[in-house]
């Protein structure tokens, strides 16, 4: 595991109740990563079926023409309320980019444990940083395709986006 930047072991200094929520289990962060983590691959019917078997309700939505597909959906965590899902994978010649983004308006300890559980995984090179509106993060993954993410936690909720290009041939659809 990396260690965090200076901003990130102050940050997890001042609230102690980010290591971990209250019941032990994994904070929902890491679960809705996951799902995005599905979808950056690219593989759209695989990652709706993905959702699906994890309890999501996901939709492909209308979009903006033929090189672009959007995705919507929900899925409840006890505890946490709803998440709302929402993708978009748009194609340009040679590079499929996707972003995916989901928000949950909770509040409280289970709330506070969402963004200091991302910086601790170690294939994301980044930072956190805090202030009076709320907690905030940064991150690249360290990988070939390196993914980007971000996520706040403020007194409005969490949001969690992942954005992954990948560079293909027109073989790769959305």
């Amino acid at each position: 595991m990396r260690a965090p930047g200076l901003i990130g072991v102050l940050a997890l200094a001042a609230m102690p109740a980010l290591a971990q929520d209250k019941a032990g289990a994994d904070p929902a962060s890491l679960a809705v990563l996951d799902l995005c983590e599905h979808f950056a691959t690219g593989d759209m019917d695989d990652a709706m079926d993905y959702a699906t078997a994890l309890g999501w309700m996901v939709n492909q939505e209308p979009s903006d023409g033929p090189y672009s597909s959007n995705y919507a959906g929900f899925r409840g965590f006890a505890g946490l309320g709803d998440g709302n899902l929402w993708v978009q994978a748009e194609r340009y010649p040679g590079v499929v980019s996707i972003a995916c983004s989901v928000g949950f308006d909770m509040a409280g300890p289970n709330a506070d444990a969402q963004v200091a559980a991302l910086n601790r995984l170690d294939w994301l090179d980044g930072e956190l940083s805090a202030d009076e509106t709320g907690i905030y993060g940064t991150w690249s993954g360290n990988g070939h395709e390196p993914e980007l993410v971000q996520a706040f936690q403020n007194k409005d909720g969490f949001v969690l986006r992942l954005t992954q290009r990948i560079r293909t041939d027109a073989s790769l659809k959305p």
